[in-house]
């Protein structure tokens, strides 16, 4: 009895990790909207927002972030929340075909920074103001 209850709970908890991955893909387009995340995981542009967290529990944490997404599934912003207040944002435009055109970065002094990309998403320009 006790070997079949370990194992009943075992498999159980495998499942609930599968889900749990299978929920979370990173190939998954995101619906248009805002979403909350708990860190991103690359340096590429734009930025790769990993670990989607309610608002409620963005609102709960000191540091969060928040994406938009437009109606492509493509991320046209997203912001560093720390203690209630934008810390930097970064905003993204696209060519028709999905590639990225133009990023501009904003910091919490209002300083901006804004990259040109060509086709190949090699960057081109970059200027400060």
């Amino acid at each position: 009895m006790f070997r079949s209850g370990v194992y009943m709970i075992a498999m159980i908890l495998f499942s609930i990790s599968l889900w749990g991955c299978a929920s979370v893909s990173s190939d998954a387009v995101p619906q248009a909207g805002v979403h909350y995340f708990g860190t991103w995981g690359t340096y590429q542009v734009p930025l790769k927002p990993q670990e989607p967290i309610s608002k409620a529990e963005a609102k709960r944490r000191g540091t969060y972030y928040v994406g938009e997404y437009d109606q492509a599934g493509l991320l046209v912003r997203f912001d560093k929340i720390l203690s209630g207040r934008v810390e930097w944002s970064d905003r993204y435009v696209y060519r028709v075909d999905g590639s990225l055109q133009l990023r501009t970065m904003i910091n919490s002094d209002g300083t901006t920074t804004q990259q040109t990309f060509d086709e190949k998403g090699t960057l081109r320009r970059s200027a400060s103001q």
